[in-house]
């Protein structure tokens, strides 16, 4: 074989190499990327069912604290009123009255 020849065939060589290794390494990256895809997907996943169970838990919460309210207004909890003739009974009982209010009001039941 003339010298021209294999000369042609070294540097064919070495582009076919250089071509495998370019594919090959490619071929890794897009393996990696799929991994890391793969994962993003099962954390979504994941964040999506967190999400969903803490939505039927405030459909939960929601549903007691009316319930709540639904026995203080058919008078099955009711307030101790011995007590109103004491100094500064009133006032204690101003931050009970506050809450309850605010748990109203987070139902979107207040009376304005």
């Amino acid at each position: 074989m003339s010298n021209d020849l294999i000369e042609r065939l070294r540097t064919n060589n070495c582009d076919n190499l250089y071509e495998f290794s370019l594919r090959k390494e490619a071929a890794k990256a897009l393996e990696a990327k799929d991994k890391e895809i793969e994962l993003l997907e099962k954390g979504y996943d994941a964040l999506l069912d967190d999400r969903n169970e803490a939505w039927e838990r405030v459909a939960e919460l929601e549903a007691a604290l009316r319930d709540m309210f639904a026995l203080i207004d058919e008078g099955f909890l009711c307030r101790d009123i011995s007590r109103d003739a004491e100094s500064g009974w009133a006032i204690k009982q101003l931050g009970f009255v506050q809450r309850l209010a605010k748990a109203n009001q987070a139902l979107g039941e207040s009376d304005e």
